[in-house]
């Protein structure tokens, strides 16, 4: 019977002809099957072709379409149909070309499935001319509901039998048996029993105890904790080796000689102070196996290391912009400051002055008390300050009284010898003027001698400074 599809299909409206199924998609009928037709390029007919295949004869441009009519109920015969004949045309687009002819083909770009215009002899239509690959599998249907519920089966067969209860409470305990007599003791009076390798009692003369004393003649393990309270007498002769502290309650910690005779040192403290007695003549202090300060017997201290890194630092902890940044005091036998210097804030944490006290009338341990006046600063921005508190009169300056004030010496008094201050500009240090004492005459053996003074400057190219004015001795 021929391939005949209904008139006017509704949407997804199926046919099915000689097992193969058609679904009405709103335009055409495509093919529903799990098999897929095959394209071929070629100048010969490919072998063993099915329905629906198609072959693109290369050497003539021809288009055909294998077509089987038992496929389609029209016959038994099988054979390649062209498809651009004269009356076709083939077509490629998104939606379906217009006005076509019976046995057009159209390519839909859009889902690349082939489709042939046909006509049955009632209508005329596009049908898939190819049946696509199997579409995945839907997803399961809802579950259904739940069936009533059967009746009650017949009882099932006995259980095992279920495990042993726990036991019972233990028994109160019996009467004492009576004492049996006393066995021979291991070791002589005072010796400790203990168990051998061959866990019988033994006793060495090595481990005794009379009752007051515990004597251990080799070396004494303690795998737990033995805390200084246990212990109130230690005389070691060997080494002792502690695994943390060593707590010396109310006195002290002595080091001697080998032959304990001599005492080398000893440390201590009390309520106020820490003390550290070296007992010989040097207290010697090592970092990193190489000596680093010495306390001499006498006082004086030393403190070495190399490269150039012997450094003391005096460091304040906190923010200081005015107060103290740390002072070296010099003290008298009474403890009076006599003189100190020391750094002061400038305003700024990043700065300080240094600045020099001495004091003739010493009344105080503090450095900064009124008695030790400051007598010279050096500020931070390099300005030197030079103070004093006596004013000297002209009978005093013209008398043997040496007059206060900033004093320059030579202890040289060879004729021509200068004495003076010296002014430069730069990093060289070069000097470029100065104002100088020139000693014009000496008595020999003499420490007295009479000069002239004399200003020297420089000008701009010359190497050495010359004489501008001199202001003679008379």
């Amino acid at each position: 019977m021929a391939l005949n599809f209904p008139n006017s299909p509704s949407l997804n409206d199926t046919h099915t002809h000689n097992g193969l199924t058609w679904v009405w998609n709103g335009s055409v009928w495509e093919m529903q099957g799990s098999g897929g037709a095959s394209v071929t390029v070629s100048d010969n007919a490919p072998s063993s072709p099915t329905h629906g295949d198609m072959w693109w004869e290369s050497d003539t441009g021809d288009l055909k379409i294998y077509y089987d009519e038992s496929e389609t109920g029209a016959g038994s015969g099988a054979f390649w149909v062209s498809a651009n004949g004269a009356d076709s045309m083939v077509g490629i687009s998104t939606s379906a070309p217009t006005n076509p002819q019976t046995g057009d083909l159209w390519w839909d770009s859009d889902v690349a499935a082939l489709y042939m215009y046909y006509n049955d002899g009632n209508s005329s239509q596009w049908v898939s001319a190819a049946s696509g690959a199997t579409g995945a599998q839907g997803a399961a249907g809802a579950a259904g509901a739940q069936g009533a519920t059967g009746a009650q089966g017949a009882a099932g067969v006995a259980g095992a039998q279920g495990a042993a209860g726990v036991a019972g409470a233990q028994g109160a305990a019996g009467s004492t048996g009576a004492q049996g007599s006393t066995g021979p003791v291991a070791g002589s009076s005072s010796q400790v029993v203990y168990k051998d390798g061959s866990n019988n009692p033994a006793g060495s003369s090595s481990f005794t105890f009379d009752g007051t004393n515990l004597t251990v003649g080799g070396n004494l393990n303690v795998g737990g904790v033995l805390t200084y309270e246990d212990v109130t007498n230690i005389d070691s002769v060997g080494i002792l080796t502690a695994r943390s502290d060593i707590h010396v309650l109310g006195s002290t910690l002595r080091i001697k000689d080998s032959g304990n005779s001599a005492q080398r040192g000893a440390i201590y403290g009390d309520a106020s102070s820490f003390h550290i007695n070296a007992g010989v003549n040097n207290l010697i202090a090592y970092s990193a196996g190489t000596e680093r300060l010495r306390i001499n017997g006498n006082g004086e201290i030393r403190q070495q290391s190399s490269g150039g890194s012997t450094i003391y630092e005096l460091k304040r902890t906190d923010s200081n912009t005015t107060g103290s940044v740390g002072t070296i005091n010099f003290t008298a036998s009474d403890g009076h400051s006599v003189a100190s210097m020391g750094a002061m804030g400038d305003g700024n944490n990043e700065g300080a002055h240094l600045v020099f006290r001495t004091t003739s009338a010493a009344a105080s341990n503090s450095p900064y008390n009124a008695a030790t006046p400051e007598r010279l600063r050096i500020a931070s921005d390099g300005d030197i300050e030079y103070k004093y508190d006596d004013a000297d009169t002209d009978a005093e300056i013209g008398a043997s009284q040496i007059p206060h004030g900033l004093r320059i010496y030579n202890t040289n008094n060879t004729l021509g010898r200068l004495a003076g201050i010296h002014f430069s500009h730069g990093s060289a240090g070069t000097a470029n003027a100065g104002i100088f004492h020139e000693t014009t005459n000496t008595s020999s053996g003499s420490t007295t001698c009479l000069g002239d003074l004399v200003f020297y400057t420089k000008n701009s190219g010359v190497s050495n400074m010359t004489e501008k004015l001199r202001i003679t001795s008379d």
